[in-house]
């Protein structure tokens, strides 16, 4: 049996998913740390595609 997703299209479906659940979550919460909460999720789907990006190519660099 064929895989049907490549990790690449995983972390694009997570990123697509998180920042309107992570918009959604900030703009329902009350309070001064509102605005904190809606960049982090919205920037925390980002970074980890950053990071998964540069481990890749770490270990191509290696080989």
């Amino acid at each position: 049996m064929a895989n049907q997703f490549s990790l690449k299209m995983a972390l694009l479906i997570t990123l697509v998913v998180a920042v309107p659940c992570a918009t959604w979550g900030g703009l329902s919460r009350e309070g001064g740390d509102r605005m904190w909460f809606l960049f982090f999720g919205a920037a925390a789907p980002f970074g980890v595609l950053l990071l998964v990006g540069l481990i890749h190519q770490l270990v191509k660099l290696r080989r």
